[in-house]
């Protein structure tokens, strides 16, 4: 009975430990826009293992903090405080408008291609 109860613990354990690193490993995203682009990088970023998208940018008010699969429609004027505050390793963009005229983030810029 207690080797069964030390296996348990032992599986159980590891199979926390292994959580948790998938869990780290992801890197957090926002995108910029929320059309039909953006929605199909937001599915193909959320299906692979590199990143999880934490937020869409929006400008239209009546969208503020609703959300799009696990990650909630925020406004521009809160882009660079989400980098900073949520810890945000990327932001992406699929349409040049949403980046023409972003001011300067703690995190990475990066174009869909």
């Amino acid at each position: 009975m207690l080797k069964i109860r030390h296996s348990i613990k032992a599986y159980l354990t590891k199979m926390l430990h292994l959580l948790m690193k998938s869990r780290q490993q992801h890197q957090r995203a926002i995108i910029l826009g929320v059309g039909s682009a953006e929605y199909d990088l937001y599915c193909r970023l959320e299906s692979g293992d590199k990143y999880r998208v934490l937020f869409f940018i929006n400008d239209d008010p009546w969208s503020h903090r609703t959300k799009i699969g696990n990650a909630e429609l925020r406004s521009p004027s809160e882009l660079v405080a989400l980098c900073k505050n949520r810890q945000i390793d990327a932001v992406f963009y699929c349409n040049e408008d949403n980046a023409s005229e972003l001011p300067e983030l703690p995190c990475a810029v990066l174009k869909d291609v």
